[in-house]
């Protein structure tokens, strides 16, 4: 028994060592746009909310679970806003991490069909860990075990406060516009972007060394495309890279009506096939004047890691408000229009019957 706790802690050791400097990951990333690319904001009609829970590798003693809430806003034109609030709790409450994001996004629409977004964003942190939950190899005796005090001394502060002052990010979106299709939330479109996190490298420590949080870019791109009213498919593509984690998934969804099924392979690198899981998912949605998804997957492990850990689930929903907006654009008045169509008419210097008249004089 003990020398199965001795080797779970010590893999646990490792897991959090690696972990304070490396951000959570998602298997649905299009489920959550905001917490990959602060830029996504201003994409948005009018509101956009998303809430996501992933249970990693659940059969290991311990828990490892992420939640995740995003909310996006559209403010009055070109800006918008984003807010992100996170809790990731690892090893049965040993590690708790909980951070939330504010951010601000720029959009110009170019034309009907192209929109481009900068987006900004400030991130909080605090971590923490419950030093009464550890146990260590001093407090054992072979014979009776746990009968001894620990000789380790924890830190005067369970946890401490870390700012992430510095997360950009760029999409561009095209719209396809087809007019068999009716429903404007259903109109096909491609979305492509790029983020780079955690740009100033913030220190993030609870033993007082010095642990920085390395910088993370992610590039992604994903279409929506609708064959009719019922059938559409949602391929996809994202790319991360921080410090040597390195992953890039791609796959689809596809829609039959309001059922939708995802199929996602993600691979440890770029430039070489290393397969880390099989990504399958399933739910259903309603698309109207706003669109809901509710939806649940599952990360089939296909590295090493498989006889020990199982896989991961991941639940999401999902909510886009088309018609809910804060801050509605102000209706022209059609004395207005009457103005402005009348400066982007230009009259002839004579009406054309006067000059019709002047011409049938000098015959």
């Amino acid at each position: 028994m003990r020398r199965i706790f001795l080797i779970y802690l010590f893999l646990f050791g490792i897991f959090v060592n690696i972990t304070l400097c490396q951000d959570p990951n998602f298997s649905n990333f299009e489920q959550n746009p905001l917490y990959y690319n602060p830029a996504f904001p201003g994409l948005v009609e009018c509101m956009d909310f998303r809430v996501s829970h992933r249970n990693q590798w659940y059969e290991l003693p311990g828990t490892f679970n992420t939640t995740l809430i995003g909310a996006s806003i559209k403010l009055p034109p070109p800006l918008g806003c984003g807010i992100l609030l996170a809790s990731d709790e690892e090893g049965e409450g040993y590690l708790k991490t909980i951070f939330g994001g504010i951010g601000t996004s720029l959009s110009f629409k170019v034309d009907n069909n192209k929109t481009f977004s900068l987006g900004y964003m400030v991130k909080v942190n605090y971590k923490k860990i419950d030093w009464s939950k550890l146990e260590f190899d001093d407090q054992y005796d072979e014979l009776y075990g746990k009968i001894y005090p620990t000789s380790f001394i924890p830190p005067q502060t369970d946890g401490r406060w870390f700012v992430d002052p510095l997360n950009l990010g760029f999409m561009f979106r095209y719209e396809f516009r087809q007019k068999q299709i009716r429903n404007p939330i259903k109109q096909p479109n491609l979305t492509i972007g790029y983020s780079l996190s955690h740009g100033t490298k913030p220190i993030q420590s609870l033993l007082g060394v010095d642990r920085l949080l390395e910088k993370k870019s992610v590039f992604h791109m994903n279409g929506l495309f609708w064959f009719n009213e019922k059938y559409g498919i949602n391929p996809g593509i994202i790319y991360e890279s921080q410090s040597d984690f390195e992953t890039i998934t791609f796959g689809s969804n596809l829609y039959f009506g309001p059922l939708y099924l995802s199929n996602w392979i993600r691979n440890k690198n770029f430039k070489s096939i290393n397969l880390d899981s099989y990504i399958f998912g399933g739910g259903i949605t309603s698309v109207g004047k706003q669109k809901y998804m509710l939806g649940l997957s599952y990360d089939f492990t296909l590295s090493k890691l498989k006889g020990g850990t199982n896989g991961t689930i991941e639940l999401f929903l999902s909510a886009e408000l088309t018609d809910k907006c804060l801050f509605k654009s102000k209706k022209k008045s059609k004395s207005y229009i009457k103005r402005e169509r009348e400066k982007s008419y230009k009259c002839p210097e004579e009406p054309w019957l006067e000059r019709i008249k002047k011409r049938i004089k000098f015959a």
